[in-house]
Parts: C-alpha cells; sequence; structure tokens
C-alpha cells in the first residue's frame, strides 16, 4: 500500500514540474516555443529587481527574481557598442515572468509551424494576462460558428 502512495506523490510532484515547464516554454507541436527575456532591458528600465556587485574588479548584475540565472558582466553594456545593440542577447527565463518583466516568445524551427496556425495561442500572452480558458471563452463568444464549417 505504501508502494502506491509514494508512487502517487511521485506522479503528482512529476504532473507539478510538467505545468511549470508549460509556462515557461511550449512543445505541443514541432516548433518549439520558449519564454525569453533580454536582460539589457531591465538594465534600460531600471527594474527594481536588477542587482550589481563587484568581484575582483568587474561589476556584475543578476536579477533578484531569478527570471533570468546568470549574472551578467556591466562592462558589457556600458561599452560604446551597448548604446545601439545588445551585447548579451536574449536568455531563456528560468522562472514565471513578473507583470513588469518584458518578455518575448523565441521560436526554435519556425519552418515547421503548422499552417493551420499555433495549436497553443494563450502561451504567446505574458504569463499574468488572463488564463488560457478565460482567452479561449472570449475568442469563442466572438461570433457564432457554424458546425458545418468544420465538415
Amino acid at each position: 500500500m505504501s508502494g502506491s502512495t509514494e508512487d502517487i506523490r511521485r506522479l503528482a510532484t512529476v504532473w507539478e514540474r510538467q505545468r511549470h515547464r508549460l509556462g515557461l516554454e511550449c512543445r505541443e507541436c514541432e516548433v518549439i516555443c520558449e519564454r525569453v527575456v533580454y536582460p539589457w532591458r531591465c538594465l534600460r528600465s531600471g527594474c527594481k529587481y536588477v542587482y550589481a556587485f563587484t568581484d575582483s574588479g568587474s561589476t556584475y548584475f543578476g536579477c533578484l527574481q531569478k527570471i533570468f540565472l546568470p549574472e551578467l558582466d556591466l562592462a558589457a553594456f556600458q561599452a560604446p557598442e551597448a548604446q545601439t545593440a545588445d551585447p548579451y542577447g536574449m536568455l531563456k527565463t528560468a522562472r514565471s515572468p513578473r507583470p513588469e518583466c518584458k518578455v518575448t516568445v523565441e521560436r526554435a524551427y519556425p519552418n515547421s509551424f503548422s499552417e493551420r496556425g499555433c495549436c497553443n495561442p494563450a502561451f504567446f500572452h505574458h504569463p499574468s494576462a488572463p488564463p488560457d480558458s478565460t482567452i479561449r471563452m472570449r475568442a469563442n463568444t466572438v461570433r457564432d460558428v457554424d458546425p458545418d464549417e468544420f465538415r
């Protein structure tokens, strides 16, 4: 009996991780979509969750909320080239972004994108937006659908 309880707990833990992962990436089709942030935007916007520290003469910065994990060298952002171009580019989100985070979705294998469109359009909404059930319900109430239309 204890074996089945442990199995249930293990499956519940796996499901919890799966739900969390799906909030950061979508793999419902051949195209892999991931939420990404640009640390450059965090610095430029003056985000209150950006921190900095000095180690061995170099200054590094990171995110207190750990939306992105690496601590990046601030010198790259202070170079003249950084005024017009992002020195590091995008980073995959490690946690669900906060409402103030500027998040974009990056697609891997965009050539595999179906002609029918995205099978999970709610993924492209910011995580702080209404749940996808609310979005789908609103989308379905926009117009009446004729059942014969899909036969």
